[in-house]
């Protein structure tokens, strides 16, 4: 797997609809498959000591990703663009 940078962290929330959702259990099945299949194609893996499941960390790596001191303004932008605000 290749580093994911923080802008395709927040197109990857985006696509998925996650960019106003910080809690991974209240997300939708529809989501968490959509998050997996995001999760195949970056070949994600799991930590081999990890506690939860694969969607549940790859989505903790793409919200530790994609905070930086520029994603309130761009994930307020991306919501009102998408009809979210």
């Amino acid at each position: 797997m290749g580093k994911i940078s923080p802008e395709q962290a927040r197109e990857m929330l985006a696509a998925i609809g996650c960019l106003h959702e910080p809690n991974f259990f209240t997300l939708s099945s529809e989501t968490v498959e959509t998050l997996l299949a995001q999760a195949d194609s970056v070949k994600y893996r799991k930590p081999k000591n990890a506690n939860g499941s694969r969607a549940r960390y790859f989505y903790a790596l793409l919200l530790r990703r994609a905070k930086c001191r520029y994603f309130f303004p761009v994930a307020e932008r991306l919501l009102r663009k998408n009809g979210f605000m």
